[in-house]
């Protein structure tokens, strides 16, 4: 077997200098895109572990903890005026008029202390 040597195609300097220079850019695009992601992720990061989110992150868990409080308490309330509704009906002292007052007064307070 005998090797040829000599000059190589005349367009072969200029196809192997076109190829270099695409996958070069494919390869500077796709570090581009990449290092983009990156400091997407690093930002969120930073942000998660900043005092003012985390700040507000507890703030709003305290928040949210009040909320649910406010709710039970409204609702041992109304369980309560429940209850003492119906020993004034079955003691038959609901239509005594300071006991009017009172049943109407309980009914309404929870109303009138959300004004204040």
């Amino acid at each position: 077997m005998s090797i040829i040597y000599g000059d190589p195609a005349p367009n072969y300097y200029n196809n192997a200098l076109a190829q270099l220079i695409s996958t070069y850019t494919d390869l500077v695009n796709k570090v581009q895109v990449q290092n983009e992601e990156l400091d997407k992720e690093i930002e969120g990061y930073s942000q998660e572990h900043s005092t003012d989110y985390t700040k507000s992150f507890y703030e709003n868990q305290s928040i949210e903890y009040l909320k649910n409080i406010y709710v039970y308490l409204f609702y041992i309330y109304f369980f309560f005026v429940l209850i003492v509704i119906f020993i004034m009906i079955f003691k038959n002292t609901i239509f005594e008029m300071n006991n009017s007052i009172l049943v109407i007064f309980l009914i309404f307070l929870p109303f009138i202390i959300y004004l204040f």
